[in-house]
């Protein structure tokens, strides 16, 4: 039996090497060196024991921290039964915010499977502590929640009232931009749109963006000033100095103040997600911040950026057009493009869906992995509509029998939160763009589905619900037809609705 003292100096070690240990073959030895494997039986109660001394909230949070920095694995036992401790252990004084928010963080790139009741109870001691807790500990706790599958929406932190109001008053001040930035995130992919929380949050960053901006003007322009006169001094007094060109870049001194692009591509994306239209100028502000620096943009920044132009354009505004050069925001396009293609694929529940969609008698040229006019969007599912003999009983409805382009979209588990079963940011920004192209949005939630029906049982549910996108579809619409989709464009849904 290894004794208490040797774990936790072995937990420490591995612990404090993991910032600087390389994702490459070197993990291996590490792993051998310190027993990793071993370790982890160790800092776990035995079979039979309520506690151990050998097992501690820290030493569960730095073990699993310390795997998924190195970008290790473990096992789903061993996973289920650190996270199985780090529950039991939650009642103890020790288990404070900043040993929650790592193991959850673990826990979100492990991709451990983690239960909803756990997750219910390891927020609820977050929020009791969170009069404790740094801005990390929440940022990357409501980052961790929204990045497990399915995503967890952590009430007692965002809903609660009391917690919003300490976030906002006690914890945004002393945020960085990146724990901002992870904060935004994760109610973009959790769909949750609360402007009591948002709104603080993007203004500060708008804030901290314009901050950077300035300090970065005053930074260049000072470098500037020292060349300026260093050349000055070096030139004969009778030859009068050539400024250079505009534009052009100095192999010197580089400005240390470089731009956290990826921060605010990252709150552009998710401000469009969650539809806060009403912060289009601070976000204009935060995405000429990456003008600069260009070239030093990945895909996935540029995917951000255009989905940002594609939502203001859809909004009736210009979008990115005039701030980006045509060739910018094509690179933009081209980005998007290629990962909607990486992610088209068609799973067997919507196949099955497509078979009873081509039995409904009024649906008609029915297409699978359907792409809008435009390119820039694809469906699962889209067929021709003629409005239904139950919908069409007045004299008015006969004479103008019209045909609606409709969309069917199968959302599998990764569509919905948890625990509510609301659909997630990015499936709502999804329908709300199709709908903004003129199409009825219908989405099929996957546990509906009741796959030992039979084909007329499935046939009659698809048609009720397409009857129903159709109706509310006549009752919102536009004189054009266009602006609305089953869960509703015109007007967003409220915070935690589904």
């Amino acid at each position: 039996m290894m004794s208490a003292d040797w774990l936790r100096r072995c937990c420490a070690g591995l612990f404090s090497c993991a910032p600087t240990c390389p994702p490459d073959g070197r993990f291996g030895v590490l792993c051998v060196c310190v027993q990793i494997d071993a370790l982890v039986e160790q800092v776990l109660p035995g079979s039979g024991q309520r506690h151990s001394k050998d097992c501690s909230p820290q030493a569960v949070a730095n073990t699993m921290w310390a795997v998924a920095t190195m970008r290790g694995s473990l096992s789903t036992q061993q996973l289920q039964r650190l996270l199985a401790a780090h529950v039991q252990q939650l009642p103890l004084p020790e288990s404070s915010p900043q040993c929650i928010s790592n193991t959850l963080w673990a826990a979100a790139n492990l991709k451990a499977p983690i239960h909803t009741d756990s997750l219910e109870a390891i927020f609820d001691a977050f929020a009791a502590r969170l009069h404790s807790a740094e801005p990390q500990a929440l940022a990357n706790a409501v980052w961790a929640a929204s990045s497990l599958h399915p995503p967890f929406l952590p009430r007692q932190l965002l809903q609660d009232p009391a917690a919003v109001k300490f976030t906002v008053e006690v914890l945004l001040p002393g945020m960085k931009i990146q724990e901002l930035s992870n904060v935004v995130v994760a109610c973009g992919l959790l769909g949750w749109d609360d402007p009591a929380l948002l709104l603080p949050l993007v203004s500060r960053a708008a804030e901290l963006a314009g901050r950077e901006r300035q300090q970065q003007q005053q930074q260049l322009a000072q470098q500037q000033a020292a060349r300026d006169r260093t050349e000055l001094q070096q030139l004969p007094t009778s030859i009068t100095r050539v400024p250079p060109a505009v534009g052009s870049r100095n192999g010197g001194s580089r400005s240390s103040l470089e731009p956290n692009t990826q921060a605010w591509c990252n709150i552009c994306w998710a401000a469009a997600v969650l539809d806060l239209i009403e912060l289009a100028p601070q976000l204009l502000c935060m995405a000429a911040r990456c003008l600069g620096v260009w070239g030093q943009l990945g895909a996935e920044d540029r995917v951000q950026l255009f989905q940002l132009h594609m939502w203001l354009t859809d909004h009736g505004r210009d979008g990115l057009a005039g701030m980006l050069s045509e060739l910018q925001l094509e690179e933009c396009r081209a980005a998007w493009i290629k990962l909607m293609q990486q992610r088209t694929q068609t799973s067997r529940l919507q196949g099955n869906v497509y078979k009873a969609v081509q039995q409904v008698p009024w649906l008609q040229d029915v297409a699978l992995e359907w792409r809008t006019s435009d390119g820039l969007f694809s469906a699962d599912i889209a067929a021709t509509a003629t409005l239904p003999a139950v919908h069409q009983h007045h004299q008015h409805h006969q004479q103008q029998r019209r045909r609606w382009q409709v969309v069917i979209e199968v959302d599998g588990p990764w569509h919905f939160r948890r625990p509510d079963k609301a659909l997630t940011g990015t499936t709502r920004f999804r329908n709300r763009a199709l709908a903004a192209r003129g199409l009825v949005v219908v989405s099929l939630p996957w546990w509906e589905w009741h796959p030992n029906n039979s084909m007329q049982e499935q046939v009659g549910w698809l048609e009720g619900k397409v009857q129903a996108a159709l109706a509310q579809q006549q009752q919102c619409c536009c004189p054009d037809g266009k602006g609305c989709a089953l869960g509703g464009f015109n007007g967003k849904q409220p915070s935690g609705s589904s």
